[in-house]
């Protein structure tokens, strides 16, 4: 097994050669390790230089890396490229109770920390969780990457919060997230009005492993009110489709929750403007359970699948909440 955190370290975040592109300290770097090949091992953090706008773009090349230590990218502007989405990082069989990847420490807004393609793998090591996001700003986030095997975990297989910085307009999108078990899929805690934009996901806990949570769970802080919009979901043993938990404004759209799902779009504390379009649920008891207004849509009996059109609540003017739907017959006031 070769070492690719060697070549890493000296070239990548230290200063790359004059075969790469040139580089300042550890920064302004393009490195190109995709002429590598069979499996590599990790077993430092390849990006503990690296600081400020670091200006780095790390390319993988059709190979699993198996670290032990977690990844962690603590800087702005690092891109990190990987052959396709079957090259996995891999949690080693000691690898710590952590994320394999955690991008930012809430100390400062994250900018343009983007992972494209990729497996991030964490083989259900107990306390590991694939990828958590800290303070993700404008271009940061995950791009046509897939996510597994966080039974092990305790939190979102993907966890995204803002709690003490300016977070929001990040990126996750065609994200494919397998064996999530008892946790959330996506998570997501906000601390204000942020724009989260989620959007091309499937989240899928196979038949006989544990019911997730839900899809995708969003959440603010206390009397914080957040803003999101999620699309194109699809969710398979969960809970629920799509959670607006605690004071979450928004629309979701284009949502297929089936395999032991609940709720299609569960609306909890969030007694705001939501619409939501094109929910789709099988055997669920509800195609939205309202927590806000106590009163639901359930699933009506017949037929393979059900689909709500449209669905909207608001409390415009600061008026208590009230919701309409379209029964396929009549308007439907809530």
């Amino acid at each position: 097994m070769k070492q690719i955190i060697k070549i890493l370290v000296a070239l990548a975040l230290m200063g790359a050669p004059a075969c790469y592109s040139p580089a300042a300290g550890n920064h302004n770097a393009i490195v190109d390790m995709t002429s590598l090949s069979g499996p590599q091992n990790s077993s430092v953090n390849p990006f503990a230089g690296l600081s400020g706008n670091a200006n780095i773009v790390l390319k993988i090349g059709c190979y699993d890396i198996t670290t032990s230590i977690p990844w962690t990218i603590n800087a702005s502007h690092v891109r990190v490229e990987f052959c396709s989405p079957q090259s996995q990082l891999k949690g080693a069989a000691n690898f710590p109770a952590a994320p394999l990847v955690t991008v930012g420490d809430n100390t400062f807004p994250i900018q343009d920390v983007l992972i494209e393609y990729g497996y991030l793998n964490c083989g259900n090591v107990p306390g590991c969780t694939a990828y958590v996001g800290n303070s993700l700003n404008e271009f940061a986030g995950l791009r046509h990457v897939n996510v597994g095997h966080t039974r092990g975990g305790t939190q979102a297989a993907i966890q995204i919060n803002g709690t003490t910085q300016t977070m929001g307009h990040y990126i996750l999108e065609d994200v494919q997230v397998v064996d999530v078990g008892a946790n959330d899929c996506i998570g997501v805690v906000a601390n204000g009005v942020n724009q989260h934009r989620i959007r091309d996901i499937t989240c899928n806990n196979a038949v006989g492993t544990p019911t997730g949570k839900a899809g995708v769970h969003i959440t603010a802080m206390g009397m914080s009110q957040t803003d999101a919009a999620v699309e194109r979901v699809h969710v398979e043993g969960f809970n629920d489709g799509v959670f607006f938990d605690n004071r979450v404004t928004g629309t979701v759209r284009d949502v297929d929750c089936t395999n032991g799902c609940s709720n299609g779009v569960h609306i909890g504390n969030s007694c705001s403007d939501i619409v939501l379009t094109a929910i789709t649920v099988t055997s669920a008891t509800n195609i939205v359970k309202n927590d806000c207004s106590g009163k639901s849509v359930p699933l009506v009996s017949g037929g393979i699948f059900r689909t709500l059109a449209l669905y909207a609540q608001s409390n415009y003017g600061g008026n208590p909440a009230h919701a309409t739907y379209w029964s396929g017959m009549q308007w439907v006031i809530e």
